[in-house]
């Protein structure tokens, strides 16, 4: 991103690039993933990941894995718990930019989980490195 945009400036653009990955997840009927494919899924609910955002907690995950196996299985339960924060409590975080989007910080790490709500699941559509 253009490091002379504001904050908020910074802010609507997570904000617009998350509509746009929740719509073409819509249109696209992605599956959503399962324990079996990752560690980020749980099948008694219904979340749908972006493959970008998969890739995102694949490389974060890689990376704390070459640093300590332990800091990766911390860095994994902290999102896990991020996530079943975000499904018991889907609009305690703070909206991007007065929009659907939200972002829900996974505690302890530099790392956000980006996400929309739909009626019938949770988009997630980034899992976005803190600046």
């Amino acid at each position: 991103m253009n490091e002379d945009l504001t904050p908020e400036e910074h802010e609507k653009l997570w904000a617009e690039e998350a509509v746009r990955c929740y719509e073409e997840l819509k249109s696209s009927k992605v599956i959503s993933l399962t324990k079996k494919s990752c560690a980020m899924s749980n099948p008694d609910s219904s979340r749908i990941f972006n493959p970008a955002a998969r890739l995102e907690f694949i490389e974060a995950t890689e990376y704390y894995r070459g640093i300590s196996p332990r800091l990766q299985r911390k860095f994994i339960d902290a999102f896990e718990d991020a996530i079943a924060d975000v499904m018991e409590f889907p609009e305690a975080a703070p909206q991007i930019a007065q929009t659907i989007a939200w972002r829900k910080h996974i505690r302890g790490f530099p790392y956000d989980i980006i996400y929309i709500l739909d009626p019938d699941a949770l988009y997630i559509v980034a899992v976005a490195r803190e600046r």
